[in-house]
């Protein structure tokens, strides 16, 4: 692995959020969904992430919410950006209700 990508999860690791269990973390990010859902408000605008630009952070943010079900379990909004979204959300929710 190249040392500056080892820095950087060395600096990661450093920092209070590294320490929250993932359970926390999961919790959070719950709570951002509900706060700061991905929309496209106008189709000539760009689409907002939203809470997902929350997994973009670190590969232990990503991981956590790939393993936090309740978040991928709202597939509103996948609809509006295509088969792929929608797809990819419900497979993540696992067992959890689908909110349609």
């Amino acid at each position: 692995m190249p040392a500056f990508l080892l820095d950087r999860q060395q600096h990661n690791a450093n920092i209070p959020s590294s320490r929250l269990p993932p359970e926390t973390m999961g919790h959070v990010f719950t709570i951002l969904a509900f706060i700061d859902p991905p929309r496209r408000d106008n189709p000539w605008v760009k689409m907002s992430l939203g809470w997902l630009l929350a997994t973009h952070v670190c590969r232990r943010w990503r991981d956590i919410a790939l393993q936090t079900p309740t978040l991928w379990a709202d597939i509103t909004f996948p609809f509006i950006f295509g088969e792929h979204w929608a797809t990819a959300f419900s497979s993540r929710a696992g067992g959890m209700p689908l909110t349609i």
